[in-house]
């Protein structure tokens, strides 16, 4: 169903899409993972999950990324500069 879901963004034409959502964006990135937000901050409960995996998994936070409005972010660069 994800995957669907990428190529019918790919086939839309960019301008039909919604603001905010490009060719480039994927909703399933299967080399890692992502943390969505709704706004421009995560909630609580995704912001610790995003601490407790640094510190229990450094490894797998490698994988982590975070997409707030235009712009996709590693998960350590987010959390420093929010």
């Amino acid at each position: 169903m994800w995957l669907q879901w990428d190529k019918a963004i790919q086939d839309t034409p960019e301008s039909d899409l919604p603001p905010g959502l490009t060719h480039e964006d994927k909703l399933l990135n299967i080399c890692g993972c992502y943390f969505l937000a709704e706004g421009p901050t995560l909630r609580s409960f995704y912001r610790e999950g995003l601490e407790t995996a640094a510190k229990e998994t450094p490894q797998w936070r490698e994988l982590q990324f975070v997409k707030v409005g235009h712009r996709t972010m590693h998960a350590n660069k987010f959390l420093e500069s929010s």
